[in-house]
């Protein structure tokens, strides 16, 4: 049971309490007009805004499952191929060592320390002095032995022979120099024919005249078209004269006309 002192001064508790409460008030609210416009104005901004951001989330997400799915069928494919399962080693220091493993891996029995089987990049072109190379391949029922004469050249499946071999190569036709290869010359034949002759078949004037032939027929095929103001000109001219025939024959026009009288 409380004293009297405590019921007594239990109002002076409550007025310091309401004096702590004034000291702490605030004295005025001052409102920024610029953000409160923003903030009520801004409605259908902030939503588009929003809109925009899940969207470009989703793009996001979706270009990571994509490139993640991507990662992954690659993963599937090159695990069923050997030389891909190189890149779990450690890379040698020389493309030799490299060309080296790829080979073993496609099953080619190379010893990096050998000098002969050493790989030695694409070859140039032939030399008449550089000896030549025997390989034997042996198969359980077969025994095949190549042996390599000429190397091989790339460039010249990219820009054919060279100015050099052809050349060399190339020899001028002898048909004029050598007379058992010329036709027979005609009589009453002028004599720049019968050169020609050795080389290139003359012209004859039938195949002249079929030509010519051919050329007119092709001529004669070209289909013509017509204007817009023409093909109008011509389709009235024809309802015209089906419309006299028609009225000749007794039509429809000429039976109205006879019911009218």
């Amino acid at each position: 049971m409380s004293s009297n002192l405590e019921v007594l001064t239990r109002s002076h508790a409550v007025i310091a309490a309401k004096k702590r409460n004034k000291k702490n008030q605030i004295q005025k609210v001052v409102f920024d007009d610029t953000a409160r416009r923003e903030f009520l104005t801004g409605f259908h901004k902030r939503k588009l805004a929003r809109a925009e951001a899940a969207r470009k989330k989703a793009t996001e997400r979706e270009k990571q499952e994509r490139l993640e799915a991507r990662r992954e069928a690659s993963r599937s494919y090159f695990s069923h191929y050997p030389y891909w399962n190189l890149t779990c080693a450690i890379i040698p220091a020389t493309p030799c060592e490299n060309a080296a493993l790829v080979e073993n891996a496609y099953g080619g029995n190379i010893d990096p320390s050998d000098p002969q089987s050493a790989w030695e990049g694409i070859a140039g072109p032939s030399s008449p002095n550089r000896p030549q190379r025997e390989d034997a391949f042996e198969d359980d029922q077969v025994l095949a032995t190549v042996t390599v004469v000429e190397d091989f050249d790339p460039d010249t499946l990219i820009r054919g022979p060279s100015k050099s071999t052809n050349t060399s190569t190339a020899e001028p036709p002898q048909l004029a120099s050598n007379p058992s290869h010329a036709l027979p010359a005609r009589r009453n034949e002028p004599e720049s024919r019968v050169r020609s002759a050795t080389y290139n078949k003359p012209v004859s004037i039938k195949s002249q005249k079929e030509k010519a032939s051919y050329s007119k027929k092709r001529k004669s095929n070209h289909v013509k078209y017509e204007t817009k103001a023409a093909r109008q000109a011509v389709r009235s001219k024809q309802r015209a004269r089906h419309t006299e025939k028609a009225e000749r024959a007794g039509g429809k026009r000429s039976r109205k006309q006879n019911s009218r009288r």
